[in-house]
């Protein structure tokens, strides 16, 4: 699992998709995961962290309980090789120690090659939508 010693490399790779975070927001974040139901899971590399993922449980009323994979990166120069694969492996095999039968994933609509990692390996469409957001007056932190 993820600790905080791994928050540099985790933002790092963060950016590689576009997603601009500090090493100390990453810190604050893994903190704030509730060990029961969310994981954070780094993927070494000659004691690298060279890709990370995190999985939780989803909850709600009108549904059934599902795990999603809510953020998988792998460093661009290691993609097609596995290790994302061995990731999503692990993200079902928690998903089925927490009891739960279903594995989502959202991806961006931009990115088509991430789209077809999940088709090749078994995930298919279940629905497209729209996000909305909406900051919050006198929050410290961007909700985006």
């Amino acid at each position: 699992m993820a600790s905080a010693i791994d928050a540099v490399a985790i933002a790092e790779l963060a950016v590689q998709l576009g997603y601009p975070v500090t090493a100390i927001e990453i810190a604050k974040r893994l903190e704030l995961l509730p060990g029961n139901t969310e994981a954070v899971v780094v993927a070494t590399i000659a004691d690298e962290v060279r890709a990370w993922m995190q999985v939780g449980v989803a909850l709600s009323i009108e549904s059934a309980p599902f795990v999603e994979i809510r953020g998988l990166v792998v460093d661009a120069k290691l993609r097609s090789t596995g290790v994302g694969t061995k990731l999503v492996a692990f993200a079902q095999e928690w998903a089925l120690t927490k009891g739960v039968a279903s594995l989502r994933v959202r991806s961006n609509t931009v990115r088509l090659a991430t789209h077809k990692f999940y088709q090749k390996r078994g995930f298919t469409l279940s629905k497209e939508q729209k996000v909305f957001s909406l900051r919050l007056p006198g929050s410290a932190e961007d909700v985006s």
